[in-house]
């Protein structure tokens, strides 16, 4: 529930976290004092405010929503200006100067991060986050949906006579969704925030929302035959060793196994010779024991059937036996 306080300068006023929209910089996430009406909505005459002050409308808030405040205050206007902007002018000549090459290269890769922050910390500490929009628009009463838990995505890949179907699986608290022909919007982008309908998706922080923008308007993306060779050898092998995934139509060979051990006396470049220690997998397949890989994924060609081999390292044997050749002094 949004924070209240009775504070007589300004009436019963609750504090807000709320998605916006600046026409310059996109989505952000603000905190407003504002009052709701008889009928239990949110009145107009909503007041933003951050962390300097917050003091002129309640008298005291929780150490969570303080923390909050200080998070978002990273990403004010006036340290937002203060980060970005050599010539110190006046905060609307900033925006208004603000070339959207230094907003989408600089400006809001680090709005992200902070925001990014800021939704897990609400999920974490149950803080509601609610949905305004543009500057004229009024807070919506109802919170968005928000849990303390990842949307999960799956590549699937499916191989038909001539061509390729490609897709990509969405589930979020046990439930498939689909992003296609819904109301959705790229609030955050790297890390990625989605918003879809009324509930907030959030995914690791490592993962690129410009994977998922394709299919806001497709069910699946098609590749012709003239361009498999080259989508199987590229993007199919990175998708297969980095993510989870789904296949039909072709093969994926998952080799998980112990491997052997070889060491090789080596040059350092300081010019001394080292022993070299290397895993393998199969008969060609090595890892240098410092390569902090966990797989390596080789594609076969195009042929009938296709076939990929995915060869997974056993770290924790690795492991064991890099122990062991310590412990005998090597």
């Amino acid at each position: 529930m949004a924070s209240k306080t009775n504070n007589p300068a300004s009436g019963e006023k609750y504090l807000v976290f709320a998605v916006t929209v600046n026409p310059v910089l996109g989505f952000l996430i603000e905190s407003f004092a504002v009052g709701k009406t008889r009928n239990d909505q949110f009145e107009y005459g909503f007041k933003k405010l951050h962390l300097n002050t917050y003091h002129d409308y309640f008298k005291e808030v929780t150490p969570e929503q303080k923390e909050l405040l200080g998070i978002l205050n990273q990403v004010s206007d006036q340290n937002l200006q203060k980060r970005f902007d050599r010539k110190k002018q006046p905060i609307r000549q900033f925006y208004e100067n603000l070339e959207q090459r230094m907003v989408d290269d600089h400006v809001r890769p680090f709005i992200d991060k902070i925001l990014y922050k800021a939704v897990s910390y609400m999920a974490e500490q149950g803080i509601p986050l609610y949905y305004k929009g543009e500057p004229a628009e009024r807070i919506r009463e109802t919170p968005l949906d928000q849990q303390n838990a990842f949307a999960e995505t799956c590549f699937y890949f499916e191989k038909l006579a001539e061509k390729t179907h490609y897709r990509l699986l969405l589930q979020y608290q046990g439930k498939e969704l689909s992003l296609y022909n819904q109301n959705v919007s790229m609030v955050l982008q790297k890390p990625c925030l989605l918003l879809l309908n009324n509930t907030i998706l959030r995914f690791e922080p490592d993962w690129d929302g410009k994977k998922l923008t394709p299919f806001f308007n497709k069910e699946f993306l098609e590749v012709p035959a003239s361009a498999e060779k080259q989508f199987y050898e590229k993007f199919v092998r990175k998708a297969i060793a980095s993510h989870p995934f789904k296949v039909k139509g072709f093969e994926v060979k998952v080799v998980d196994s112990t491997p052997g051990c070889l060491l090789k006396m080596e040059e350092h470049w300081q010019g001394h010779i080292v022993f070299g220690l290397y895993f393998m997998y199969g008969k060609d397949v090595q890892f240098p024991c410092h390569d902090t890989s966990r797989c390596k994924v080789f594609f076969r060609g195009i042929s009938d059937p296709i076939v990929f081999e995915k060869y997974i390292r056993n770290q924790e044997f690795e492991k064991d036996i890099q122990f062991f050749l310590k412990k005998l002094g090597l």
